[in-house]
């Protein structure tokens, strides 16, 4: 396509606000200093009681891209559907308060994704402290890198149900056409909201086009939402695997519908170790554990292969290896972590 076409397509980036006055500046000046200059740049501050929202004021007064959309505060998903609700672009992009992107981005997922005739175009992330600064590979999930590409619905599930998780799910390292999201909207007061909706995208995608440069920058905060592994609302989760597990089936999808009930599992197996033992905790992890054994009973009247059926009676017997291989990993972390730091 002749490049003077390619730039003539808006693209909003929608970037929630709250509470973030420390890193906000950063956030935005990435995406005013893009390469790429036809975007809209909407920013929701939702009910900051701290400087964001005079920042977000600031900003908008010396760009005239810049949208600000004061609310109450209602969570990261209420910002984001409002700031979808307002998007004209043809093309969405997410930025969360505390990141930020290479000053090329959005130029160049554009061009890939309009290039290879794509619905969604990902590219890879980089791990920065605190401060900005760069860090190294920390585990074997967090340093997994997709590599240039496109690929259909089935590539982008298995890479994501082996070392991809992350790049696949966030919603953040993509650029999506806004259509996509014209029936999609996020779950509001629920944590992990992008595991509720990326399935509901996916699927409408016939190509998805893989950056593999690493160009979105997510910073590690000690006090971020996803900082407490062992939170009740981390179990959110499981009410998402749930949700896609059964939009899988629905699609005669038993493969991928097996799959997701196995996730579901491994990340149970995995909280189980260090949960609060708190009524409440421990009344809503039993729920969801009898709620995903309900599923995996239904999957296999549906269609019985001998090893989903082992898998699922392993956990029943509570002998599945995750819960003791997870434990040796993450002290096998902690020890090469404290070296790291001496």
């Amino acid at each position: 396509m002749h490049q003077k076409m390619i730039y003539s397509k808006l693209v909003s980036v929608i970037i929630p606000v709250y509470n973030v006055e420390k890193y906000l500046p950063q956030c935005i000046d990435s995406v005013r200093n893009q390469t790429y200059k036809n975007l809209e740049i909407i920013l929701i501050n939702d009910g900051s009681s701290d400087k964001s929202g005079e920042i977000c004021e600031k900003y908008s007064k010396i760009d005239s891209r810049i949208y600000v959309i004061h609310k109450e505060n209602g969570g990261l998903s209420d910002a984001r559907n409002a700031g979808l609700d307002y998007a004209s672009g043809e093309y969405i992009f997410f930025l969360d308060r505390d990141d930020f992107i290479d000053l090329k981005t959005i130029d160049c997922m554009l061009h890939y994704l309009i290039k290879t005739k794509s619905d969604m175009a990902l590219c890879n992330i980089q791990y920065v402290d605190e401060t900005g600064q760069m860090m190294p590979k920390q585990d074997l999930f967090r340093g997994f890198h997709v590599k240039d590409g496109v690929w259909t619905q089935s590539q982008f599930w298995d890479c994501c149900y082996k070392r991809g998780h992350i790049v696949c799910t966030v919603q953040w390292n993509k650029l999506y056409k806004r259509e996509l999201f014209k029936n999609v909207r996020y779950p509001s007061g629920k944590v992990r909201e992008d595991e509720f909706v990326i399935h509901q995208i996916v699927n409408q995608c016939s190509r998805i086009a893989c950056v593999s440069e690493s160009l979105h920058y997510y910073r590690q905060r000690s006090k971020s939402i996803m900082s407490n592994a062992y939170s009740i609302e981390q179990l959110d989760i499981i009410e998402a695997y749930v949700q896609r597990e059964r939009a899988f089936l629905k699609n005669g999808n038993i493969k991928l519908a097996k799959k997701t009930l196995m996730r579901a599992i491994i990340f149970l197996e995995w909280f189980s170790i260090g949960m609060d033992q708190e009524q409440k905790v421990l009344k809503r992890y039993y729920c969801l554990k009898k709620r995903v054994c309900c599923e995996c009973k239904d999957v296999l009247k549906k269609k019985k292969t001998p090893l989903f059926w082992l898998e699922v009676q392993m956990y029943l017997k509570g002998i599945l290896p995750y819960k003791p291989l997870r434990t040796v990993y993450w002290k096998i972390n902690q020890i090469k972590n404290k070296s790291q730091e001496k």
